[in-house]
């Protein structure tokens, strides 16, 4: 089933869907940087070229690895009439900890402090680059989950 997918995948309407999906992801996850630092001239101040280039590469990947994700799912749910298992949740997840970590961190206190959490966000050296890479290893998780219950799906293709 999931070469099935994956040659769907090839077609004009599903790449412009993954570029769509692909766009979005990256936008919010440039746009947390932006609200982490509070313009892109603080960034360029705190954080040395090369780590601006690590997070907008590990950003990249990120949204490519998500977008990818949605796109399968989407072409498994007009195969079959049913979306893999998680196949919702885990980009959903990947942008709460995203906001969560390396983002605004008076947005995430007051979030929190709605809640009853009362805390000051750890920050992490270099920007919090190890929040990212927790989650491209947490999203590449999810990806293997999503091709593997893709690979493993027992539903009929419709016709």
């Amino acid at each position: 089933m999931l070469t099935l997918v994956l040659n769907q995948q090839k077609e004009k309407k599903y790449i412009g869907l993954f570029l769509l999906f692909w766009s979005l992801v990256y936008f919010l996850y440039a746009f947390l940087d932006y609200l982490y630092y509070g313009s892109f001239t603080t960034m360029f101040e705190a954080l040395s070229t090369g780590l601006i280039v690590g997070h907008q590469f590990l950003n990249l990947i990120i949204a490519l690895i998500v977008a990818f994700m949605m796109s399968l799912s989407q072409i498994q749910l007009k195969l079959t009439a049913k979306e893999p298992v998680g196949s919702n949740s885990i980009p959903l997840f990947s942008f709460i900890f995203g906001l969560l970590t390396f983002g605004c961190a008076p947005c995430v206190i007051t979030f929190l402090a709605v809640f009853g959490i009362a805390f000051t966000p750890l920050v992490l050296p270099f920007g919090n680059l190890l929040w990212k890479v927790i989650l491209l290893f947490g999203v590449l998780g999810g990806f293997a989950w999503i091709a593997y219950r893709i690979q493993n799906t027992t539903c009929k293709i419709k016709t």
